[in-house]
């Protein structure tokens, strides 16, 4: 069921037409229920290990409650750090596993991740920490339980804070039409970008990245601009799902992107691109660090030291640290955001930062450091734009004479999304939900039923 989202959505429906039958005291139990049955379906394997990471967050989150109730300082701080420690020990664990084995032979050599463990890792420990801030009380059981359990969230994000969802299961999820209908509005905006652009874009990119040095620039440079598109279609598309998916139990969540590709700088690219993950270290590691409110030097040393987590969250592997290194350094250096009245300048900073940010997925795609420049050194050694090179880089995408039509479709595809963005962004007249939704519905229906149907996040 983790990897095909029509099964996924079948089950969140059904799901979903149950919760609307019981009464309202017991929803929260259900979505408990059905988001345990969900992580038994997928990866039984840890089940134990969710459940007893869960039941011992919610221990440790009373504790430090009353600690800090008492005024009781060191052992609320106490309670903490064993918390922080555990959910934080054993997420390093299973991302650095390979790590540890290759550095210790007698280990076994491989150890599978359980499934959501970065997404509700990060849940539990924001749930300690905003109670040791005194942000929020412990909260009954079932609510923090359908909170960090819930099985819309627990794939691929969005990372969401406590606050509003638990306040919204103790207060009892009613039904509300106009959420339900954003809902599927969302679903279907996120099935769009997932399974007609993101899926087939997936094929090109692998053929590419799998062997560099077998095409011509072209095709490398429109390997890492697919992957761009891909990875973002994938993503924000299953975030879009979840979100709406999260609408139809009648919880409100908010977007994980907000058009991040508009950007005109790496800094607001940041504040669209992963929302959710991107907040949480802002709120967690680079503000109690110190944030801005420091040195240049100081401030410098928190932005790469926030960036270093972000690389070091998508895993063990180097080129994620030096993918995060790298996009550091971007903040650090980061050019203003040009004024908006200024339309040369806007022009060139969104190109700019669109050409930053694709380099970055380089990194982030290959398989090593070193893949990673070479794919950069051929991309740019021996760039042309003759016949042969045209045919060859185009022709990848079926290996056959249906090439072009396939491309010119994909074409149409991913410039009617660009619209519908450029639309939001702007706020201009004409965008409209519906009509959108029927766009979207009928490019599901012609395209969106063949390919991969898993989620790049979900190996995060």
């Amino acid at each position: 069921m983790a990897s095909n989202i029509y099964l996924f959505l079948i089950y969140a429906f059904l799901a979903a037409a149950v919760f609307y039958c019981l009464p309202e005291k017991y929803r929260r139990y259900w979505i408990c229920a059905v988001s345990l049955l969900f992580y038994i379906l997928c990866d039984m394997r840890y089940f134990l290990l969710v459940v007893a990471e869960t039941g011992a967050g919610f221990f440790l989150g009373k504790k430090i409650e009353q600690a800090v109730n008492e005024e009781q300082k060191k052992s609320a701080k106490k309670y903490l750090i064993s918390g922080i420690a555990g959910v934080a020990g054993i997420l390093i664990l299973f991302k650095y596993y390979g790590f540890f084995a290759r550095s210790f032979p007698f280990l076994p050599s491989k150890l599978l991740l359980p499934l959501g463990i970065s997404y509700y890792s990060f849940k539990i420990l924001s749930y300690l920490i905003d109670i040791y801030w005194k942000k929020r009380d412990s909260g009954a059981f079932s609510c923090y339980a359908a909170y960090i359990l819930f099985f819309p969230q627990l794939l691929c994000g969005p990372i969401v804070r406590s606050e509003r969802m638990m306040e919204e299961m103790q207060a009892g999820p009613v039904y509300r039409s106009d959420l339900c209908l954003q809902g599927f509005v969302q679903i279907l905006s996120g099935l769009f970008k997932k399974v007609v652009i993101a899926d087939r874009l997936g094929s090109y990119v692998d053929t590419v990245f799998a062997n560099p040095a077998g095409y011509p620039s072209l095709a490398l440079l429109m390997g890492a601009f697919f992957f761009s598109i891909q990875l973002y279609c994938d993503f924000a598309g299953y975030s879009e799902i979840a979100v709406g998916v999260t609408n139809l139990f009648g919880l409100e969540c908010e977007n994980n992107f907000a058009r991040p590709y508009f950007a005109l700088n790496v800094r607001q690219f940041w504040r669209r691109w992963h929302i959710s993950l991107s907040s949480w270290l802002r709120d967690y590691i680079y503000i109690p660090s110190g944030g801005g409110r420091v040195s240049r030097v100081k401030r410098a040393r928190n932005v790469m030291i926030t960036f270093l987590v972000c690389g070091m969250w998508h895993g063990s592997q180097a080129h994620y640290l030096l993918w995060g290194m790298y996009h550091g350094l971007l903040n650090i250096m980061a050019f203003r955001a040009p004024d908006r009245r200024s339309r040369k300048k806007q022009i060139a900073g969104w190109l700019c930062t669109l050409l930053l940010v694709v380099i970055g997925w380089v990194f982030f795609r290959a398989e090593s450091i070193r893949d990673a420049f070479r794919y950069l050194w051929l991309m740019v050694s021996d760039f042309s734009l003759r016949y042969n090179d045209i045919a060859d880089s185009v022709i990848i995408f079926t290996g056959n004479n249906t090439s072009i039509s396939s491309i010119m479709i994909l074409f149409v595809l991913v410039v009617l999304l660009f619209v519908k963005e450029c639309l939001e962004e702007y706020k201009k007249k004409g965008y409209d939900s519906l009509l959108w939704s029927g766009i979207f519905f009928f490019g599901i229906v012609m395209f969106g039923f063949t390919g991969n149907s898993s989620f790049l996040y979900a190996n995060f």
